[in-house]
């Protein structure tokens, strides 16, 4: 896989030591803005990536690039997918996915359509510790309640106080609380029981946008409550709560550190991790699809849909609450 990076944000860096971790070859291509240049210069020495551009379309007619991790803001994930899977390169998509449900219906069609891989950049899915907590589900019986949280105080929130909007925190760039952390709580939850039957959500605003977020999931046999914050430090992680016992995890949903298992007055823990990066199994994945060793599993685009879809239902009752 020949590999080239559209973005250089935060989480580029921390893409770019998964991607040592999980390769013996360096990134092969870094794109971003011209007034980003010190940015990616500095990316490129650190990291030994081969080449760095400034204009995208550009970046997509080299020959030898074969892939694109898109790694922008919110509002800009189905266009510049969109250009990659056109230009015949696989696609690894930051989170979360597209702002509609529309654009990623048409990224995963056209995706399909040029047998690409299409992979969204979520770790709680990856996670060798999800399946773990699926294998232990049983033993804990009838699920009643699952609560899952990642309250983070934001890097950008102090500036964000004194008038200066980041996108992350721009709601016309579809930034909060809701998609840039609430998006892993529901990965986890859908990830192991599916789509809800009715969603329901609250938020607070600050400056039209929402800086905390909370979505209350009905299953019908269960609830589920998916917590996301940019403006406090939380007591992340998630327990599953059934009739005879419960799963534990005290790190956020997409780094699921350690999971236990809590019964019968005993408690047995598991960490089957084999690798320092949350983001390394995700790259893994998608290096086997793009390369054609191991074709996704459907699951993974299921989820990404279902969650979508319960982002844009928490939307409307959270439009609804600023607009009543």
């Amino acid at each position: 896989m020949k590999l080239g990076i559209a973005g250089s944000g935060n989480i580029v860096p921390v893409f770019l030591d998964a991607y040592r971790e999980a390769f013996a070859s360096p990134v092969y291509a870094l794109c971003g803005r011209e007034k980003s240049r010190a940015r990616l210069e500095e990316l490129k020495q650190s990291f030994e990536i081969g080449k760095i551009f400034t204009d995208y379309e550009e970046m997509l007619r080299d020959p030898v690039l074969t892939a694109v991790y898109v790694a922008l803001p919110n509002t800009l994930h189905f266009e510049y997918a969109r250009k990659a899977l056109l230009a015949g390169k696989h696609v690894l998509l930051e989170k979360p996915f597209t702002v509609t449900m529309e654009e990623a219906e048409e990224l995963y069609r056209i995706a399909e359509d040029r047998g690409l891989t299409l992979y969204e950049n979520v770790s709680t899915t990856a996670s060798p510790n999800l399946k773990t907590v699926r294998t232990w589900l049983p033993e804990i019986g009838p699920v009643r309640v699952v609560t899952a949280n990642y309250s983070q105080y934001s890097s950008r929130y102090d500036a964000f106080l004194s008038g200066v909007t980041a996108p992350a925190f721009d709601p016309a760039m579809k930034g909060g609380a809701l998609r840039d952390l609430g998006v892993y709580p529901l990965q986890l939850i859908v990830s192991l029981f599916g789509a809800p039957e009715r969603v329901a959500a609250e938020g607070h605003f600050q400056r039209g946008v929402d800086t905390s977020a909370a979505l209350l999931l009905n299953y019908g046999s269960f609830l589920a409550a998916a917590l996301a914050s940019k403006e406090t430090d939380g007591q992340n992680g998630f327990v599953i709560q059934g009739e005879r016992g419960r799963i534990v995890s005290d790190s956020a949903p997409n780094y699921m550190e350690e999971v236990r298992l809590v019964k019968d007055g005993k408690t047995e823990a598991r960490d089957g991790r084999s690798y320092k990066n949350r983001l390394t199994p995700c790259l893994r994945i998608f290096a086997a699809a793009a390369d054609g060793e191991k074709p996704l599993p459907a699951c993974y685009r299921e989820n990404t849909l279902a969650v979508l879809d319960i982002v844009l239902q928490a939307e409307a009752r959270l439009k609804e609450q600023q607009e009543g």
